[in-house]
């Protein structure tokens, strides 16, 4: 089944088993599982260099948003498609 939420609360999108992001503009940024508490999303964003650490109970919906944000991307001189495309986790 595929779904599109906007800002859904913690328990919400814990519920969910995978995630596709895309970001503005349509283009692929992940594309895996969440596990529990989103443990898998917040190790794949968190191990990209310059990328702020979720806070303790901090949505990881809302945190993964901001964290990959086209501000974001110009502030830590990236882009979020080719970290992911380069990743383990594309391949």
């Amino acid at each position: 089944m595929v779904c599109t939420i906007h800002q859904p609360s913690i328990d919400k999108f814990d519920a969910f088993d995978e995630l596709f992001l895309l970001k503005r503009g349509g283009e692929e940024i992940y594309a895996g599982p969440l596990e529990h508490h989103s443990a898998h999303l917040i190790k794949y964003f968190e191990g990209i260099d310059g990328v702020s650490k979720i806070k303790d109970g901090y949505n990881p919906a809302t945190w993964m948003l901001e964290v990959t944000s086209a501000a974001q991307e110009a502030a830590l001189g990236i882009n979020f498609t080719d970290v992911y495309k380069n990743s383990e986790l594309y391949k």
